[in-house]
């Protein structure tokens, strides 16, 4: 049988796969539960100017409201980096600011139980008024990381995430860390004398490239900590409405729009591609000896690369025909409520190069993996936790990280496309290794499937018994 023709084989044979039906039912809820949602609309949208509301004093002290507000915004954002120094922070400040209160003898007087408040007592604000907002401003941004710097020079240890990435720890620094954040907190000092020469992106990369240099995993991380301030005042709200309407008018001027969706429906929808085409993959090559046809293939002169190549390409193309089919559909839904379905011819060409772009690479290199595993070790079974682990370590952090063995792209937002801009390099190089190490797994796994059949190991038994085996199976066909 040609090359060609054991790809349409295969490929016959998946789409009556019951497993194949469940990854594309996996896929699709994945997509309605993340990306195809109004949050997600929003960020394509422009922003809604605040209303006046009535704006009243908080007892809460503004400190420990700030901190509380970035713990909140941060673990709203998914971001686990964030939230664990943040929640220190607001312990802090909610404790030092409980202390004041009590020495100035001012800390209100609840009623008891069962007792209803004074007529005079008002109910506390809901405070801020207008929300929470990210801080952009170079130097305050700068300011905050040298505290967080100063801070872990005096306790002598930092925290840092091991195991994946998974698990916090208490790193004691060494002399070169202890050298690396001083020179830091002097280049963060430069900002701060000039903020008008940096970027907030400029100097959240100054914080990236001092976590490479402390191993990675750090909150120094990007996206390892999210700075937020409070909206107190209509003017503030104003201020900030302005900002992000400045953002999305360059970011509409750029045609951003569109492209900025397709990287956020790519990142949802690749967290699926990094791990369900294992399961495919994994279990290809298996398929024969449980029907045993293991041994009569391993008998015939049937070229390796025919054999584990076909079944690559066909499980490859299929899985990949169902993401190009739901970027087609993604840029249907979001030009429809973005801009009407009008607007789908501008938006299709934009979710197909992403999709081709950023989710191929990792579905080639997930079902090369399965294969390749499977051919090491003669069972699908372990692909399944090898392929999680690989998963895991390339899920995090959000943004900004794309080393060539990051198996998924991430990129958890529609805006920020001077940050795209950034590390757009970055992930060019990481889907090229990517790609070129998907073929690799595949040419390997052919090379090892070659040697175990020659060595009479193809199917665990010796090549006499696949010799008799063989034979009696086409004996039996006759």
């Amino acid at each position: 049988m040609s090359f060609p023709a054991l790809v349409f084989k295969e490929m016959r044979m998946l789409s009556r796969n019951l497993v194949f039906y469940m990854l594309i039912a996996v896929v699709m809820l994945f997509y309605w539960t993340n990306y195809a949602t109004s949050e997600s609309w929003g960020e394509g949208r422009a922003p809604v100017p605040p209303k006046k509301q009535a704006e009243q004093t908080s007892a809460v002290p503004a400190p420990a409201a700030e901190q509380a507000g970035q713990a909140d915004a941060a673990a709203k954002a998914g971001s686990a980096e964030a939230a664990t120094k943040l929640g220190s922070s607001s312990a802090g400040a909610g404790e030092d600011a409980e202390a004041a209160a009590a020495s100035a003898g001012e800390e209100a007087q609840s009623p008891a139980d069962g007792e209803a408040p004074p007529a005079d007592m008002e109910a506390p604000p809901p405070m801020p008024v207008y929300g929470w907002m990210e801080i952009t401003d170079p130097g305050k941004i700068a300011e905050r990381y040298i505290q967080y710097l100063q801070q872990d020079l005096r306790n002598g240890w930092m925290n840092q995430r091991i195991v994946f990435g998974m698990f916090a720890h208490q790193s004691k620094l060494s002399d070169h860390d202890k050298a690396s954040m001083r020179s830091t907190i002097d280049e963060l000092e430069q900002v701060k004398s000039h903020p008008e020469a940096y970027t907030a992106e400029k100097v959240k990369a100054i914080a990236a490239d001092l976590d490479k240099k402390l191993g990675g995993w750090t909150e120094y991380m990007r996206d390892g900590a999210t700075f937020i301030e409070n909206i107190d005042t209509y003017e503030q709200a104003m201020e900030h409405y302005q900002v992000q309407e400045a953002e999305y008018s360059s970011r509409l001027a750029e045609g951003q729009v569109y492209p900025g969706m397709a990287r956020l429906f790519c990142d949802y929808v690749g967290l699926t591609a990094g791990v369900f085409p294992v399961f495919l993959a994994a279990f290809a090559l298996s398929r024969d000896r449980s029907s045993r046809m293991h041994e009569l293939i391993a008998s015939r002169r049937i070229r390796a690369f025919t054999y584990v190549g076909a079944r690559f390409l066909a499980y490859a193309v299929m899985v990949s025909l169902i993401y190009m089919l739901l970027s087609v559909f993604a840029a249907w839904q979001t030009a429809t409520a973005l801009d009407g379905a009008s607007a789908f011819g501008e938006a299709l060409p934009v979710f197909l190069a992403y999709g081709a772009g950023w989710l191929l690479p990792t579905i080639w290199a997930t079902t090369a993996f399965g294969m390749l595993v499977y051919t090491v070790f003669g069972s699908g079974i372990a692909a399944v936790p090898l392929q999680f682990a690989w998963f895991v370590v390339s899920a995090l952090p959000l943004m900004g990280d794309y080393r060539a063995y990051k198996l998924l792209i991430r990129f958890n937002t529609a805006a920020q496309s001077e940050a795209y801009r950034h590390y757009a390099g970055e992930i060019v190089a990481n889907r090229m290794i990517i790609s070129v190490l998907a073929l690799a797994m595949a040419a390997a796994a052919s090379f090892l499937w070659e040697r175990r059949r020659s060595s009479g190991r193809a199917s665990g038994r010796s090549r006499r018994r696949i010799g008799r085996s063989a034979a009696a199976a086409m004996e039996g066909s006759r």
